[in-house]
């Protein structure tokens, strides 16, 4: 139960409050708070729970439907088991995860990763929660290229059951707006109840995370989103992290994939994507306008196996194209189905789609858009973290930032771990009762403001939107980057003052959800711009049309950013080389 204490100063100021219908903070008291129900925040609700510890797990959407993992088309994972075309060792791991991310992961953080994946036998872990991998013996599962590879390994709705039998209480439809902390230690949270209108205030000894990707800031093509991300995904805890005075990283990678289509309409018919990076076909089906199959030219680009693949070569490729004047109108290139057909990952969807729709994806190439929908590269984790997951900040553990199955699952597994450790060794920190008082009335003041020239919350939410895919998507650029920051900065300056939401009420009222998440959006958007613009080179998912060419000598270097009396500040630092020094990550690299 909460202290008496902070109880009476959550209601003693009823009678001052501005807004006579602000809801009365109800307090919740548990040992570990979990911020994100996809897969690395349901893994770290298991494991904390099977620690002794007590666990609230908030998410803001439906509970095991939402976010990154939402979208139920099975996680992968790296595992125990063999699982080709990965190594078989901790040693060959480590070795695939430090050119995966063309050498500047933090080898320490890769080492513990990539010993865990062995040790805490996720395959069996996965099949003891639910799921099941297909195997072809054994000891070796079956790994599908572009299938969410491991096929039938792991399910949120299953992990969600589990959680469920274990008691663990869910607060669904939560959107955190806070971290609170007390003399520089993070002991809580704040959330608005989206169906009820109520403003919850959690106290825990430790606080998780796991909010996954924030794919949602590049919204929308037509009539088809630009990322496979629920709506959820805009970015929330890097925005809390990032306020809390938590360390960020490699903002500026993201992950992406050939994903606008035209017509817009067969994403939303098609799921989306028909030509996406790993694809074994995309060589043999991606072409420019005059049926020339550029990518064969690139050898990195031909085969998923190989490691020296980036996401930034097939960008580089395509963006060459369209600049050479060998694109489609609408700015893209074109996906040939007919001609990679028997490598096609998406073959049986295609298929269904000329059987149900009538429409025949072999009669004639479609054009494809490249577009980020930022998972983040998963070797390339964006919140600062140590080995045990802590943040700098004491009290606060980050897992899945990056959204990427075999980061979020196995580092899910080490932060409840951590967080629940923690947990059973302290007591409960004192914290300021205003400061929930102060945090409900600032985000119920939204409600009241009565701006001149007002603009809906959609409207500054699209401007932002727009800003990701004119200036950090496919083409970045100092001159776009740095236009994007100024008009980052003219937008919290100029428009998101002048923000109004039509509707009063409290429950279900998606606007004011969307103006609480537009505030966290342009937090986001200029963290991923000043952190694209710091780095001059062209790496892994960071392409730099103007530093095409990737510069091992200068930018073996993260990117930290940080918030530091109020403003954000980036910083430059050299690669934590605890292993292979610089020199032979120089020597490594293709």
């Amino acid at each position: 139960m909460p202290k008496k204490g902070f109880t009476e100063g959550v209601h003693s100021d009823k009678e001052e409050l501005k807004c006579v219908d602000v809801p009365i903070p109800v307090v919740h008291q548990t040992d570990v708070l979990i911020i994100g129900a996809g897969m690395a925040g349901m893994t770290a609700a298991i494991e904390a729970s099977d620690r002794g510890a007590e666990v609230i797990l908030v998410d803001k959407g439906p509970f095991a439907r939402s976010g990154a993992s939402g979208i139920n088309w099975g996680h992968w994972f790296i595992t125990e088991l063999e699982n080709p075309p990965f190594p078989k060792t901790p040693d060959g791991i480590f070795g695939w995860l430090m050119v995966w991310n063309e050498g500047i992961g933090n080898q320490k953080l890769m080492r513990s990763l990539a010993e865990r994946i062995f040790e805490e036998k996720r395959a069996l872990w996965t099949e003891n929660t639910g799921s099941l991998c297909m195997r072809k013996a054994p000891d070796q599962v079956e790994f599908v290229p572009n299938t969410s590879a491991v096929y039938n390994a792991l399910y949120p709705w299953m992990i969600g059951e589990e959680v469920k039998r274990r008691g663990i209480p869910v607060f669904e439809r939560n959107m955190v707006t806070s971290l609170l902390s007390h003399s520089g230690v993070v002991v809580g949270a704040t959330s608005v109840d989206i169906k009820t209108g109520g403003f919850n205030v959690f106290r825990a000894k430790s606080v998780i995370v796991a909010t996954g990707p924030l794919g949602w800031l590049y919204g929308w093509y037509g009539v088809s989103a630009l990322t496979p991300c629920q709506p959820e995904c805009t970015g929330d805890g890097h925005a809390l992290l990032y306020r809390a005075e938590a360390e960020l990283q490699n903002m500026e990678f993201g992950h992406g994939e050939m994903y606008g289509l035209t017509p817009p309409t067969l994403a939303g018919s098609l799921g989306g994507a028909m030509a996406t990076a790993s694809s074994p076909d995309i060589a043999d089906s991606v072409c420019n306008k005059d049926g020339e199959f550029f990518l064969k030219q690139d050898s990195n680009l031909s085969d998923f196996k190989k490691v020296t693949f980036t996401y930034g070569s097939l960008y580089k490729a395509v963006n060459e194209q369209i600049k050479s004047g060998k694109g489609g109108p609408n700015g893209g290139v074109f996906f040939n189905a007919k001609t990679g057909w028997e490598k096609n990952a998406w073959r049986p969807c295609l298929v269904r789609a000329k059987e149900y729709l009538g429409w025949d994806a072999c009669a004639e190439p479609v054009e494809v858009m490249p577009s980020l929908y930022t998972y983040g590269n998963s070797s390339l984790i964006q919140a600062n973290i140590n080995e045990n997951n802590e943040t700098n900040v004491p009290g606060l553990y980050a897992t899945g930032m990056a959204g990427m199955a075999f980061d979020g699952s196995t580092w899910g597994m080490r932060a409840g771990r951590e967080a629940a450790k923690r947990a059973a060794g302290i007591e409960q920190e004192e914290i300021d009762p205003q400061q929930p008082i102060r945090e409900r009335d600032r985000v119920y003041g939204i409600l009241e403001r009565n701006p001149r020239n007002p603009l809906r919350p959609h409207v500054i939410r699209h401007r932002v939107q727009k800003l990701a895919t004119e200036y950090i998507a496919l083409d970045r650029n100092d001159k776009g980057l740095r236009k994007c920051i100024a008009e980052i900065e003219r937008i919290r300056k100029e428009d998101y003052p002048r923000m109004w939401v039509a509707s009063k009420k409290h429950t279900w009222n998606r606007e004011f959800l969307e103006a609480l998440e537009t505030e966290f959006m342009i937090d986001v958007q200029e963290m991923i711009a000043r952190s694209a613009l710091m780095r001059t080179e062209s790496r892994s998912t960071h392409y730099r049309s103007d530093y095409p060419d990737r510069d091992d000598q200068n930018w073996l270097a993260n990117v930290y950013i940080k918030r530091v009396n109020g403003k954000m500040k980036a910083e430059k630092r050299p690669v934590v080389a605890t292993e292979i020094s610089p020199e032979k990550i120089r020597g490594m690299l293709p």
